[in-house]
């Protein structure tokens, strides 16, 4: 079967076998990507540093710094020992202190 000189049976053929592999490696390689398990990356949360705030004689008006707040309910407390042994690494302050912080808040 010839359409004209330049559509040959063959060429034809040739043409639509490469079409369908490469059609064919598309459809695996989608697969694979498909179900192959997601990599999921992770990234450093990004740390703002606000700099320091000076009037015009160079003093200190405002730095950054951290402040953390913590509150208990003294009547919770069931052990107060214990919760003042674990209490004081985190805080950096002693049990003994912890201790009688607690007391004296309940009182």
């Amino acid at each position: 079967m010839q359409v004209n000189k330049f559509y040959k049976k063959s060429r034809l053929i040739t043409v639509i076998v490469l079409m369908s592999v490469v059609a064919l490696y598309i459809v695996i390689q989608y697969g694979i990507l498909a179900f192959a398990p997601v990599k999921t990356r992770i990234e450093p949360p990004i740390v703002y540093q606000r700099g320091y705030i000076y009037d015009r004689n160079g003093k200190t008006l405002a730095l950054q710094t951290n402040f953390y707040h913590i509150a208990i309910t003294p009547s919770v407390i069931q052990d107060l020992e214990t919760f003042s042994k674990v209490l004081a690494p985190v805080t950096g302050m002693t049990a003994e202190y912890i201790k009688a912080t607690v007391r004296s808040a309940s009182a």
